[in-house]
């Protein structure tokens, strides 16, 4: 019996990029730092060069307290523009729809407050950080989607480890044949 494997495409996306962009908490998950397995020194490069993070909590009058979070991981081709994207009849009482965040450098936080009152529906706010020849995306939905009854695992398992330009993969998505 054989097994196949889809290999997460964001994981083989950032790969062939480069290093010009360092290879998502509904939030963006980002591996963190340290000192390379292989004994070089080298630091170890995050999973995902933008991480974003969206709280939020309903008030007594109906209205919707966001708080905003984007980490930046890596080295960004441009400056990183947050974007707000209410459901209809929705009113942004308080923050920005949209705003670059000029001068975001690896390793800081962004946090930014929305009030929005009126929304019956999905609250969408991404990131997006696009240069000439490469970009970063970060988005997150509030209220968070609950999970699809029925939906296949995505659940990652182990596999021999392979070097793709130079990233190690030592786990994948298991595909069911036909």
């Amino acid at each position: 019996m054989t097994k196949t494997f889809m290999i997460a495409a964001v994981t083989v996306a950032l790969a062939t990029i480069g290093s010009a962009c360092a290879p998502k908490k509904q939030q963006a998950h980002a591996a963190g730092g340290g000192a390379a397995a292989d004994g070089t020194g080298q630091k170890a490069m995050p999973l995902h060069p933008l991480t974003l993070s969206v709280e939020g909590t309903k008030a007594g009058d109906g209205s919707i307290e966001l708080v905003v979070k984007v980490t930046v991981n890596g080295k960004l081709p441009a400056d990183p523009v947050l974007q707000v994207t209410l459901p209809p009849g929705a009113l942004l009482a308080a923050g920005q729809a949209a705003e670059t965040l000029a001068g975001a450098a690896a390793g800081s936080v962004i946090e930014r407050r929305y009030t929005v009152t009126g929304a019956a529906g999905t609250i969408h706010v991404a990131v997006d950080a696009v240069g000439p020849s490469s970009g970063a995306h970060a988005d997150a939905d509030f209220p968070r989607a609950a999970p699809v009854a029925g939906a296949p695992s995505t659940a990652a398992v182990p596999i021999t480890p392979v070097v793709v330009h130079g990233v190690t993969i030592d786990s994948a998505v298991p595909v069911k044949g036909k």
